[in-house]
């Protein structure tokens, strides 16, 4: 379910999708920096034992705080795809942007690799607009592949339909 959005988007037709950021860094977060303080004051104890568990809990407690953080950030973040184009939201500001809007996509797939072993790929979408404004949509939004391929799509199909008929196929 798409949640309220203001009048003026709505010039953009019916909303197809909504894209919100990913759900990881605001839930998984928190859990990871709780996990790691936990493992800290176990390890604080004073058997040989639990000072590994108090290293490992080290580790954990600052990645936790750094993808909490991350989280917080990216919480208003959102796409939402309509048929003539798509708003942009971060917290209170929105870009509404139309499909003839947009002077091109520039799109980049990154495959990771952790010691030789393939760790998934990333995906960015850069949208520069015919005015100066320029979005980056990257893999803080959640199936980010799928929403830069439906931008692409529409904004082709409008070129498409857009485009002058060469001088041979007119005389035809």
């Amino acid at each position: 379910m798409i949640e309220q959005l203001p009048p003026e988007t709505y010039l953009l037709g019916q909303p197809i999708a909504e894209y919100k950021a990913r759900r990881f860094n605001n839930i998984g977060g928190p859990i990871l920096a709780a996990v790691g303080l936990l493992l800290v004051i176990i390890g604080c104890q004073i058997t040989q034992s639990l000072i590994l568990l108090g290293v490992l809990g080290i580790i954990l407690l600052p990645f936790g705080l750094f993808i909490t953080l991350f989280g917080l950030t990216k919480r208003g973040l959102r796409v939402v795809l309509f048929t003539d184009g798509f708003v942009y939201q971060r917290q209170k500001k929105m870009d509404i942007v139309r499909w003839q809007d947009v002077a091109f996509i520039h799109k980049v797939t990154t495959r990771n690799f952790i010691n030789f072993i393939y760790a998934g790929k990333t995906y960015s979408y850069t949208i520069q607009t015919k005015t100066p404004a320029r979005l980056v949509l990257d893999d803080s939004l959640e199936r980010v592949e799928e929403l830069g391929d439906k931008i692409q799509e529409a904004v082709a199909q409008l070129e498409v339909t857009q485009a002058p008929l060469h001088p041979s196929a007119q005389s035809m």
